[in-house]
Parts: structure tokens; sequence; C-alpha cells
């Protein structure tokens, strides 16, 4: 009695375990129109899930270009902003 209890406590830890960290799942309502988008862009056995996290990560991507160019644009304008305060100065440093 003893042992069939132990081996079912671990059973039951086993599934426990199984389900808090595989079965995280959802259900999502989305439009028959996006569905067949989503199926146009879904390649051989590939998830919905796993098409979602892709437009997901390019999307982060696409915003993280835009604050980098955002950020080196003012960088940018910054270092010629410095370069035309010190012009005069490189034009006195030439004379010498």
């Amino acid at each position: 009695m003893f042992i069939n209890l132990q081996f079912e406590m671990k059973i039951f830890l086993y599934a426990k375990v199984y389900l808090k960290y595989t079965m995280n799942v959802t259900t999502v309502k989305i439009h028959y129109k996006t569905k067949f988008a989503l199926d146009e862009l879904k390649k051989d056995n590939e998830t919905y899930d796993e098409i979602i996290s892709g437009l997901i990560k390019k999307v982060k991507k696409m915003e993280l270009k835009k604050e980098l160019i955002t950020g080196y644009k003012s960088l940018g304008k910054s270092n010629l902003e410095t370069l035309k305060e010190w012009e005069p100065a490189s034009s006195e440093f030439e004379e010498w």
C-alpha cells in the first residue's frame, strides 16, 4: 500500500509539473479574414502560435530599428553642430 501511494504521488507531481510548463495555452477569437491571412503565411507544419510569434518578433525588430535610426540621426545632428562650433578653431590652427 505504501509503495503504491508513493508511486501515485510521483505520477501526480510529474503530471502537475508537466501541465504547469507545457499546457499554458489559450483561445483567441479572430475573424475569418485574419485566419485566412495567417494561413497564407503558414509554412508546412507551422503552428499559428509560431506564425504569430514570428510576426511579433518582426514588429519588435522593426520598432527597434526605427528607434536606432532616430537616435543615430539625433546623434549625427549633435555631432554636426559640435563640428560647426569648432570650425573657427580649426581654421585658426591651420594658419600656424
